[in-house]
């Protein structure tokens, strides 16, 4: 039973070395992989904040100051919405760009529809030292398009 639980001389520290060569691998795949959560769920808050901002465009052209109270419709803001929506990341009122798409915008007719599109930019950097290296800062980008419903004001 003794001879059972003794370990062989020559197999002394081989499963160190194997971790040793082993756990660089893993960690850059596991900081990989938080580096790739992060970026997908920037892109996703992104993509959310154009949605909102395309909405509320369709119904309140309003780009420039106000809230986004729901129940007060009037004081709708764009930029204020989309700034709203992505807090988290944080959008800057640099990062938006509003636009009308169609010939109908200019006469304010919505017959055929105008399109209302507003798009978001962000820099995500990785923060793996090794994988931000590689990639560098990537440019993120979500738009989101919505016929305009009613002129206001």
């Amino acid at each position: 039973m003794l001879q059972f639980w003794r370990r062989k001389g020559k197999s002394r520290g081989q499963s160190l070395a194997e971790f040793a060569l082993v756990f660089p691998v893993m960690a850059l795949l596991l900081f990989g992989l938080l580096d790739l959560g992060r970026a997908v769920y920037m892109y996703n808050t992104l993509a959310n904040a154009a949605r909102t901002g395309a909405r509320v465009a369709a119904v309140n052209q309003n780009a420039g100051n106000g809230g986004c109270d729901p129940l007060d419709r009037t004081r709708w803001s764009i930029v204020q919405c989309v700034m709203d929506a992505g807090v988290s990341i944080p959008v800057q009122k640099t990062d938006i760009d509003i636009k009308y798409l169609g010939t109908s915008c200019v006469s304010r007719e919505l017959d055929p529809p105008c399109i209302a599109e507003v798009t978001v930019f962000q820099t995500y950097t990785p923060f793996t030292p090794i994988i931000g290296d590689i990639l560098g800062p990537i440019q993120l980008r979500a738009s989101s398009d919505m016929p305009v419903e009613a002129w206001y004001p």
